[in-house]
């Protein structure tokens, strides 16, 4: 997966599963192999992404004439989860 922000490039190439646990590596441009996000780009970049979910979920609702019930059992998820990932726009 890779995502660019401000012309730095984030991969993030390591995760694995141990004692039941996901565990992931994130890092920043591909070139330079072991240069770890920082706090502050991680939360970034999961803001950023929520963002584009709940407006995915909007267009969604928009272009079906669904309510926010509708789009969860389309999605397979619960009422409270939609309503969750929405509160990103406000």
């Amino acid at each position: 997966m890779q995502y660019k922000q401000g012309g730095t490039y984030y991969y993030f190439p390591e995760v694995t599963i141990e004692n039941g646990s996901l565990n992931a590596t994130f890092y920043r441009n591909r070139g330079n192999a072991g240069v770890k996000f920082t706090r502050e780009e991680l939360q970034a970049y999961w803001q950023a992404k929520s963002t584009i979910r709940a407006g995915e979920y909007q267009k969604m609702i928009e272009e079906n004439g669904w309510n926010k019930a509708d789009l969860a059992r389309y999605l397979g998820v619960s009422r409270a989860w939609v309503t969750i990932v929405m509160r990103e726009l406000g």
